[in-house]
């Protein structure tokens, strides 16, 4: 297995703990930058960004835990403050039942959205009145 030695990452940390099969880091492209150079930032710095986007942005991707009650980021944020999910049926054959979820964000917006099931990516929308 071949290792690889950081010193410390873009955002000035080491990288997060983990398993064999993660860095504990994760690499941002950022294209509309002048440097235009990947950035490599630590899980908890990618985090704080996460939840700072959805103050500027109405549309989220992140995932719903494997229990319902909750919104995270793929290394495992807490994205929501309060979280309630629940399951409907619907006709496609593909997926014969949808969970549906709102939630507040840590600044006060109030988001929905749908997917196949707990513990999988969701997208998020941003209520209207929130915007």
């Amino acid at each position: 297995m071949q290792t690889r030695q950081i010193e410390s990452l873009s955002c000035g940390h080491m990288p997060s703990e983990h398993s064999n099969f993660t860095t504990g880091t994760v690499h941002l492209h950022r294209p509309k930058r002048k440097s235009k150079q990947n950035v490599e930032i630590c899980w908890n710095c990618s985090d704080r960004a996460q939840k700072y986007s959805m103050k500027k942005y109405n549309q989220i991707c992140l995932y719903l835990s494997d229990d319902g009650k909750s919104i995270d980021t793929w290394s495992g944020g807490k994205m929501s403050v309060s979280c309630q999910s629940w399951t409907v049926r619907h006709n496609m054959w593909t997926c014969p039942e949808l969970t549906c979820v709102n939630m507040t964000d840590h600044f006060g917006n109030r988001w929905y959205g749908k997917n196949g099931g707990k513990g999988m990516f969701i997208k998020l929308h941003k209520v209207k009145a929130d915007r």
